[in-house]
């Protein structure tokens, strides 16, 4: 959106080594390795100046800035703003530390399934995954939650002994198979299905509640991410309509005076 309106726009991310023109003119550059005290200039490091100029195909460089001042290697730019985009970290100041709760880097430890701490499991967070479908996954943890804390012995949660282990198993699969760096530990992306699945099922006797379609989510999520890849400007205003059995409606932003609904 900001590059409709801007002359020019870079973003500086951790992936990239070298200048290069993206979507809508958008020039993808390596980080920011420090900002001129006049908070104007911006100086970009491990790319070559001219090559850097005109935003494409730099070769990467290994030099280090120094902090006021630009090298060789590096780009400077002036720019209007700085707009940090970088994510949220986790913060719960209310929480004495004697409680026991840690937060180490993006993980808050120990909590089974996510959501319940171990050593006191009345002690629920709801809400902490990343990169999901929001929404259906915290219906799931609610609904679990209220089964596990109001409803004398319909769901009875494990001891501390069997959640720690279950924790540590996730903990496992997630950084010995998955090989996912530990800022990931909440990250879910498609380990969202199956954990709504557990999460749903325990809450209910077994079975998925009935007005909770996994498959039919699954295929929107997957459809509003393609779309969110190819046209990263209007895919918010995309208009599903669930249809059940994995099926569903949408009416294209873009495409609507044309095609009207699409079925998939």
């Amino acid at each position: 959106e900001i590059a409709t309106k801007a002359k020019k726009v870079y973003r500086a991310q951790k992936d990239i080594t070298r200048p290069t023109e993206g979507e809508r003119g958008i020039i993808k550059m390596p980080p920011i390795t420090s900002v001129h005290p006049d908070g104007k200039r911006v100086f970009f490091g491990g790319v070559n100046n001219d090559e850097a100029r005109e935003g494409i195909n730099s070769s990467p460089s290994s030099s280090k800035l120094q902090e006021g001042s630009s090298s060789s290697s590096e780009e400077e730019e002036e720019l209007d703003a700085i707009v940090f985009c970088t994510g949220y970290d986790y913060r719960f100041p209310f929480l004495d530390e004697d409680v026991g709760v840690r937060v180490e880097g993006r993980a808050v430890t120990p909590l089974y399934r996510h959501m319940y701490y171990t050593k006191e499991p009345s002690l629920v967070f709801i809400g902490l995954p990343w990169k999901v479908a929001p929404f259906p996954l915290f219906d799931c943890q609610t609904r679990h939650a209220a089964k596990a804390l109001t409803t004398a012995g319909a769901m009875l949660l494990p001891d501390e002994k069997t959640m720690e282990e279950e924790r540590l198993g996730d903990e496992k699969r997630r950084f010995e198979e998955l090989k996912l760096p530990h800022r990931y530990y909440h990250q879910f992306g498609d380990m969202q299905w199956e954990y709504n699945q557990q999460l749903a099922q325990e809450a209910n006797g077994g079975s998925l509640f009935q007005d909770y379609d996994i498959d039919t989510m699954r295929s929107i999520y997957k459809d509003a991410g393609d779309s969110r890849r190819a046209d990263a400007q209007s895919y918010r205003d995309n208009n599903y309509t669930a249809l059940g059995g994995g099926k569903f409606d949408v009416v294209r932003a873009a495409r609507v005076a044309a095609n009207g609904a699409t079925r998939k």
